[in-house]
């Protein structure tokens, strides 16, 4: 588990792109378009590689559970732990199966904290995770991917489709 950094005032508008807490959508994407950049305060481990689990650790959106597959100088921000799986696991069926309902139970159970919630990283390192066999597990990652492409397209046509209904209405009342 290797845990982010929090630039300070004086160490942000530099050069280095950071992924924050806020960076992290609610559906496990990552929104690259408005990163926080600061100096290089970071270590070399604190580097985001491809395959890499994020887990935010403290805050009102802990438990959030993301999957680092872009090339880059980006670095790990604070309240965010990141790990890459051992030779048994494969990564991605690992960030899929934090973010079912189950885990994502397990992990508030492990919320300490009464005022600002925080998970220790040790925590995420002991949460159970099962083992089926490697390519079982692409399988399984690669169908829930694959799902959630199909998801991700209808609800881009449905606002596409809302778009051209009320750009038809405004005619119609325009017009």
């Amino acid at each position: 588990m290797i845990k982010g950094s929090l630039p300070k005032q004086d160490e942000k508008d530099d050069e280095y792109s950071v992924v924050q807490i806020n960076s992290i959508n609610a559906d496990g994407t990552i929104a690259l378009d408005d990163l926080l950049t600061a100096k290089n305060i970071f270590s070399n481990q604190q580097k985001l590689k491809v395959g890499d689990v994020l887990v935010v650790i403290t805050g009102a959106t802990i438990g959030k559970i993301a999957f680092w597959n872009y090339e880059g100088d980006y670095f790990l921000g604070g309240d965010i732990v990141k790990f890459q799986t051992s030779s048994l696991s494969d990564n991605a069926f690992v960030y899929h199966f934090l973010r079912c309902s189950l885990m994502q139970t397990e992990i508030k159970r492990n919320i300490t904290g009464a005022t600002n919630g925080h998970l220790a990283p040790e925590d995420i390192s002991h949460l159970p995770i099962p083992v089926p066999p490697h390519d079982k597990q692409k399988e399984i990652a690669e169908h829930i991917t694959g799902i959630r492409q199909q998801a991700q397209q209808l609800k881009d046509k449905t606002n596409e489709l809302l778009k051209k209904a009320s750009e038809e209405i405004e005619k119609i009342l325009l017009g």
